[in-house]
């Protein structure tokens, strides 16, 4: 069930596509222009808590996680599925992995609803970047909502402090994506958009862009 703030998103989209409709050459810069505007928003409201006062430390998490999970050896595997998937229930992991590449190539309004689809079927990882989003944003409410689902998930595994702790730390020097990989989300961007409007923002990959995250995870 989507809180107030992802359907303010959601309206945010809907009026600045019928206000002023990019062309299709336009549509990432659009969205990203959207998203600072959101983000421009939550400024003016509830601040992060005292315990948190480095909040680029968050964005600085949130994008070594990002990282380490379009690098994951499965990564590809999961993505692949996904673009495959018509009338199949939706790949969580594959959502977790689309979800975290449209943030590292600018993209945090369709990464926020592709790790909503991941961590609402009990993906523990997207659940924790959706935590470090809401925080970041200065929505603690939804923050805390994440951070408590993500906690009661895999309960027989690593709780979830040390889990995400770890995460960030092997993360370190998990690779970007490439300038091709970041093109082709843009274009994936850009052809939903065009085709479908805000509606765009649930298409699922295509095998174009899931053969180029093949390739990335293949590099040498």
């Amino acid at each position: 069930m989507k809180t107030y703030d992802d359907r303010r998103i959601d309206e945010l989209l809907v009026r600045r596509l019928r206000a002023a409709p990019p062309g299709p050459a336009d549509a990432p810069a659009g969205l990203r222009r959207l998203a600072a505007d959101a983000g421009r928003r939550a400024e003016g409201g509830q601040r992060p808590p005292h315990w948190w006062d480095k909040r680029e430390h968050v964005r600085d998490t949130l994008e070594k996680v990002s990282r380490l999970v379009i690098n994951e050896p499965m990564a590809a595997g999961n993505f692949s599925r996904l673009a495959r998937s018509d009338d199949s229930p939706i790949e969580r992991q594959g959502a977790r992995v689309f979800g975290c590449l449209f943030y590292l190539t600018g993209h945090p309004v369709r990464a926020q609803y592709w790790w909503r689809f991941a961590g609402g079927a009990d993906d523990r990882t997207a659940a924790f970047c959706l935590y470090l989003h809401h925080l970041y944003r200065g929505e603690l409410r939804e923050a805390q909502l994440w951070y408590e689902q993500a906690s009661r998930m895999e309960a027989t595994g690593p709780d979830a402090a040390n889990l995400f702790a770890a995460m960030a730390k092997i993360a370190q020097n998990a690779a970007p994506p490439t300038e091709r990989l970041a093109q082709e989300v843009d274009l994936l961007v850009t052809t939903s958009t065009h085709d479908h409007g805000e509606a765009g923002i649930a298409a699922p990959p295509t095998e174009r862009l899931a053969e180029t995250l093949n390739r990335f995870a293949g590099r040498s």
